[in-house]
């Protein structure tokens, strides 16, 4: 039970026993707060950073599962070779674990003295192009298993044998670090055990009223996080807390505010309201208001009013971004979406292009009345559908004219020859003019591009076909152009041909049709 110290009389004799007991008691009582108050694991730097040479370890400090010190006290640079000879054994490339261990080490012609160090150790961890498994930095292989639950009461050993690494991290040897020039290998992003607090709360040094609780060790309180301060009455309050079962309960005003906002009731402020009270609503999510906008403000959710007094209207607006000409609106869009759903699928989607989108069905409560739009050129509506429907008469007019001036477009099946890895296809375009009888109209061929695109979508050919004899094409008349491309990637390709004539008014109409083929 306890630990034995040595009690000290006057005029005692002391011999070295007594003072070596006298020195393990004292280094016993460290180790036991360091992994008692603490825990084990790394507490400040021993970074690994890829350099020109090899890798690099920043200063630092460490502490292992039975509480002794781990002390790197300046950066060591472990160099390129380190990692061939131990590591790689003849192979270009592989995965090295670097692990941290406590040593004595006996100082030379200083008689008993000795000093405790810290020796870096590679573990070679997979070699070649395969990813290792993942170290558990909280189950060093070397620790027995008993030893890995040690406790503070537990006699702290002081023999280096009995090792307790301490992970610092992965070197993927010989891969290369994309974020540092010139670099041999790469530093894998893995799972370390860092040094924590032991405690059930911390307790400002100023105010007792000022508490964090971490913990409670009795099963029959819920409450296992809280952050408590006073009130204006002086009483200490859970502001925050965290129960068993997940749930948060939170007392106070919550605002929540962009970086940079300007003074409160400014910038559409987030609150959690209370308790209902006397004219007050409640409880829930408040958003005071903030001044419309004078320009378009994209993804952000804020409540605003337009009008003045009884005529006001209050508005909730979620605001999206419409890139205009530099991207698709269609692909900017505010979802809701149903969480007991299968795959958590959007019911209603609003795109920036002014789609709406739902998924599901539409029930209307109520009676939905779309009503007529008068007759008066200054509302908008009215001129909107004055240009409409004058714009679709002419556009119908024009359609029933130049329907006689196309041309049906057939795309054969391409040919294929390959030659290597190069591989030729040939492709036949027929033009036909259907018109014939009273309705036999010669067309004219103004200019055929030919395009392809691959599965991406990206052109990788595109030319100007010479236009075919004979020109114009006759009444139920025909004509063929033969065209080719090459590509040394087989895939699926889309091939193009766009046909432009020439109309009755003189105007060019275009027209093309598609293919898609596949290219072994």
């Amino acid at each position: 039970m306890g630990s034995s110290r040595l009690h000290y009389r006057e005029h005692q004799l002391l011999g070295h026993e007594e003072l070596q007991d006298e020195q393990a008691y004292r280094i016993r009582i460290r180790r036991r707060h360091n992994i008692a108050h603490h825990g084990w694991g790394i507490v400040q730097g021993l970074v690994l950073q890829a350099t020109r040479g090899g890798v690099k370890l920043s200063p630092g400090f460490a502490v292992d599962g039975y509480g002794r010190e781990l002390i790197v006290p300046s950066a060591l640079n472990l160099r390129q070779q380190v990692f061939v000879e131990e590591v790689l054994n003849g192979h270009e490339t592989g995965y090295a674990d670097v692990w941290l261990t406590y040593r004595i080490v006996a100082l030379e012609g200083t008689g008993p003295r000795c000093y405790e160090d810290a020796w870096v150790g590679l573990a070679c961890a997979g070699l070649g192009g395969i990813a290792p498994d993942p170290v558990d930095p909280r189950r060093p292989p070397e620790v027995p298993g008993p030893d890995l639950d040690f406790g503070p009461g537990l006699e702290p050993p002081d023999d280096p044998r009995q090792e307790w690494p301490v992970y610092l991290g992965r070197v993927a040897v010989g891969h290369g670090d994309p974020k540092t020039p010139y670099s041999i290998n790469a530093i894998e992003p893995v799972e370390l055990a860092y040094a924590g607090l032991v405690g059930a709360g911390i307790q400002a040094p100023w105010s007792s009223d000022v508490w964090m609780q971490i913990g409670d060790q009795e099963a029959s309180v819920g409450r296992r996080f809280a952050v408590r301060l006073a009130d204006d009455a002086g009483v200490p309050v859970d502001r925050l807390s965290l129960d068993r079962q997940g749930g948060i309960d939170l007392r106070g005003r919550l605002k929540v505010s962009a970086a940079g906002a300007g003074a409160p009731g400014r910038d559409g402020h987030l609150a959690i309201v209370g308790p209902v009270e006397a004219g007050v609503s409640g409880p829930g999510v408040e958003l005071s208001t903030k001044p419309e906008p004078e320009l378009a403000a994209p993804w952000q959710l804020y409540r605003t009013r337009l009008g003045e007094g009884t005529a006001a209207i209050e508005q909730l607006r979620i605001e999206t971004l419409n890139p205009g000409d530099e991207g698709d609106p269609a692909r900017h869009e505010v979802v809701f979406r149903d969480l007991g759903r299968t795959g958590q699928s959007a019911v209603l989607t609003v795109r920036s292009d002014g789609k709406v989108i739902i998924d599901g069905d539409l029930v209307i409560e109520g009676q939905l009345v779309e009503g007529a739009i008068p007759a008066d050129i200054e509302d908008e509506r009215f001129r909107d559908e004055l240009v409409s429907r004058y714009t679709k008469g002419l556009t119908l007019a024009g359609n029933e004219v130049d329907a006689y001036y196309k041309l049906d477009i057939d795309i054969a099946t391409p040919t294929v020859t390959t030659a290597g890895v190069i591989r030729q296809i040939e492709v036949r375009i027929t033009l036909a003019n259907k018109n014939s009888g009273l309705n036999a109209r010669e067309v004219y061929l103004s200019s055929i591009e030919f395009e392809v695109r691959d599965a991406d979508q990206k052109i990788v050919n595109l030319e100007s076909v010479p236009v075919p004899t004979p020109n114009p094409i006759p009444p139920a008349g025909t004509s063929d152009v033969n065209v080719g491309f090459q590509t040394n990637l087989p895939g699926v390709y889309t091939l193009i041909a766009r046909v432009r004539t020439v109309g009755g008014s003189q105007s060019i109409l275009e027209q093309s049709s598609s293919r898609v083929v596949s290219v072994a």
